[in-house]
């Protein structure tokens, strides 16, 4: 990924608490962007609208009574790393162009999702 992060990108341990991401830029990656050796939470926060994947995570992930919705060139959640666990959050309204996967798009890793609501998602591929 070239510009990684519209909003946020994390090659720390990151905690977001309450934060609203939307309407960022991003060429490539996405409106948060957990880079390798990442950790990141994500708790009670909102990640909207944003033109390129919502959440990109190629490091350690948690989401956790969150939403993520209207990512418009990506889907919501792209995995790529070794860990991403989603627990009572919505995805919705994601319609990625040309690539896998609308609510979710699990690439590689492990991921486990509890009481997730897809809702309205949509992909022209996969």
């Amino acid at each position: 990924f070239g510009n990684q992060a519209g909003g946020i990108n994390n090659a720390g341990t990151l905690t977001l608490t309450g934060v609203t991401v939307t309407n960022t830029d991003a060429i490539s990656g996405g409106a948060v962007f957990n880079a390798v050796g990442g950790t990141l939470t994500v708790v009670g926060s909102t990640i909207t609208n944003n033109p390129t994947f919502g959440l990109v995570n190629v490091g350690t992930m948690s989401v956790t009574g969150s939403s993520v919705t209207g990512s418009t060139d990506g889907s919501g959640i792209l995995n790529l790393g070794p860990s991403l666990v989603v627990t009572d959050t919505l995805l919705a309204d994601n319609t990625p162009l040309e690539v896998d996967g609308g609510g979710a798009f699990v690439s590689d890793g492990t991921a486990t999702f509890t009481r997730v609501t897809f809702r309205n998602n949509s992909a022209d591929a996969g």
